[in-house]
């Protein structure tokens, strides 16, 4: 029987999965690969019989599998070819190699493994084509094939699908006037668009760790996964809040107050409403998780039937778990939806895919009847913010989400041990414990926190305040204005004492940032900071006027700060799209966004 060939794309797929299973980079597979990735696969296999499976593939007999006698050994198998031993050995590495596909182990620096989940990229492909395959702008790339081992990576190389996705989950976060949109672009274009990207996804919330312009670039897969989820779960979870859906109060449990529902994260919220749902189905199951707790499909099916009963029958139980996760699916695109994730996802609990079916289904009927007068006006007393500056359709002010998101980024260690990461989700709440402040202080002058003296886990008032006495007790050490702020302050979430707090850390770690980037070292003050914009400015075609200081009214129009833009990147504004006279309220809103 004659050996299958490939085409130059299954080619390009297959040296894909080659480089790789090959962690080393050493172009070639050794034995303790190839006995990697058939433990990846899930055989456990003996040294002898490792050898045997390469001795079968090894054309030249080198005791290594070249890329070459890799695609021979593919070949064959897809041909049907080989015989006796050396056939069961190439099926064997065959079959491994592809389960190790879909689970790729990749080497990063230091020699840390990172796995690459084939499922959730596929999910993510389908996701992406879903939002965005009809938008002009990327007509060239999408709809990508969902399948493709590269495909997702080098769509997402320049960071437009990145930048489109976070417009759709706060229209506006990144003008598109500011985006190179060519379809070819130079490296220094596409790395301007994926810091965009990268500063985008942190300024609504992102949490990412490690994720660097040129990781994008380069498609380093399980670091564009990690911004891509973070993306997409925004995309699937940003409207999962008491404030866009005041039906959520039928959640309260007994005892509960509405603020402590409030403060909820997404997450916590959608297994409440599916344990309230299937409460109400008289159902004994319930949920903890998105993983094992979904795995036998019967959660999905009784709470499908609670929520649209006729287009979304019981399905039956039976031992096949695949064919019940099919019928749980039948039943998603009944409902008109386009799930994103394949039975064998249901079948084997992956967290993060049922996690964005669950919020998919809830997006597109929550199930929960509108509220009563009474409800409403109890809801909304939740948001009285002491005066503060308060968007009407917005329950939190502008200043808490700057502060929340900007902790948030700075990758704080949590309190869970090493490798924890701190995740603000209500900044007056999660802060009036005091630990999360001392944190943020220790990563702004490391060694001020006498950690001994805290109270890791606080027992009632007393040791909260303890804390919170030193957050302002250190305050003062950092030479922060902290005149009649007191640890019961920050405890009782006095709103404008904690964003003053917040404030003077932000500031004082943007300075003690600048000093670090001086010539000598030396203290970076906002009158050094002004005069160096302002030297900066002098320098353009047209200069602006000159600031007195970082509160002058002259940067309110946007045009100083585009001229600072210009002086360090020539190039980089399109003064054609810059309002610069006579500007009305929009226009200097326009150069801002600019």
């Amino acid at each position: 029987m004659a050996k299958a060939t490939f085409n130059a794309t299954e080619t390009a797929e297959y040296r894909k999965m080659f480089d790789d299973l090959d962690s080393d980079k050493s172009g070639k597979l050794d034995h303790s690969e190839v006995q990697a990735l058939l433990r990846a696969a899930g055989e456990e296999v003996s040294y002898a019989r490792v050898g045997e499976i390469i001795s079968m593939i090894d054309i030249n007999q080198d005791g290594l599998i070249d890329f070459e006698e890799f695609i021979n050994c593919m070949s064959v198998i897809k041909s049907g070819g080989g015989i006796g031993g050396q056939s069961s050995a190439m099926k064997q590495f065959g079959t491994a190699s592809a389960k190790a596909a879909r689970v790729l182990t990749v080497k990063g620096e230091g020699g840390t493994v990172h796995s690459i989940s084939e499922e959730e990229r596929e999910a993510f492909a389908e996701h992406i084509n879903l939002l965005l395959g009809n938008d002009p702008l990327l007509a060239s790339r999408l709809p990508m094939d969902p399948t493709s081992p590269t495909a997702l990576f080098d769509c997402c190389k320049d960071g437009l699908i990145f930048i489109k996705l976070i417009n759709i989950i706060e229209p506006g976060t990144v003008d598109m006037r500011a985006v190179n949109k060519k379809e070819k672009l130079s490296k220094f274009q596409t790395n301007e668009n994926n810091n965009l990207a990268i500063n985008a996804a942190k300024s609504i919330g992102c949490h990412l760790v490690n994720i660097g312009a040129t990781n994008i670039m380069d498609g380093i897969p399980h670091l564009v996964l990690g911004i891509a989820w973070q993306i997409i779960r925004k995309t699937l979870l940003n409207n999962i809040s008491l404030k866009n859906h005041p039906e959520l109060w039928r959640l309260l449990e007994e005892g509960e107050e509405l603020k402590a529902l409030a403060r909820l994260p997404p997450e916590q919220i959608l297994i409440r409403w599916v344990n309230f749902q299937l409460k109400r189905a008289e159902s004994s199951r319930s949920i903890a998780n998105f993983g094992a707790d979904l795995k036998d499909s019967e959660v999905y099916s009784t709470l499908l039937h609670q929520l649209d009963p006729s287009r979304c029958p019981l399905v039956a139980s039976h031992s096949d778990k695949t064919m019940m996760a099919s019928q749980v699916i039948d039943n998603v695109k009944a409902m008109g939806l386009k799930p994103f994730l394949k039975p064998k996802d249901i079948v084997s609990g992956n967290a993060k895919l049922n996690l964005g079916m669950v919020a998919q289904i809830f997006n597109a009927n929550p199930g929960l009847s509108d509220l009563s007068a009474e409800e409403e006006e109890e809801r909304m007393s939740v948001y009285d913010f002491a005066g503060l500056e308060i968007d009407e359709n917005n329950s939190d002010t502008r200043e808490e989400r700057t502060f929340r998101n900007w902790m948030n980024s700075l990758n704080l260690e949590g309190f869970d041990g090493p490798g924890s990461t701190l995740y603000i989700n209500d900044l007056y709440f999660d802060l009036c414990g005091g630990l999360p402040i001392l944190k943020l202080m220790d990563r702004i002058e490391p060694g001020i926190v006498p950690w001994k003296k805290t109270h890791a886990k606080p027992k009632g008032r007393i040791h909260t305040v303890d804390n919170c006495n030193l957050v302002v007790s250190l305050a003062k050490q950092m030479d922060l204005v902290v005149v009649n702020i007191g640890g019961t302050d920050i405890v009782d979430q006095n709103k404008m004492l904690i964003l003053a707090i917040m404030w003077q850390l932000m500031r004082r770690f943007t300075l003690d940032l600048l000093k670090t980037l001086s010539a000598d070292g030396s203290v970076v003050t906002e009158k050094t900071v002004v005069a160096w914009g302002n030297t900066q400015v002098s320098k353009s075609k047209n200069p602006p006027a000159p600031i007195k200081n970082l509160n002058d009214k002259l940067l309110s129009n946007g045009v100083y700060l585009l001229h600072l833009c210009e002086s360090i990147c020539k190039g980089t504004v399109d003064w054609s799209l810059v309002i610069s006279e006579n500007e009305s309220e929009d226009d200097m809103i326009s150069n801002a966004n600019y």
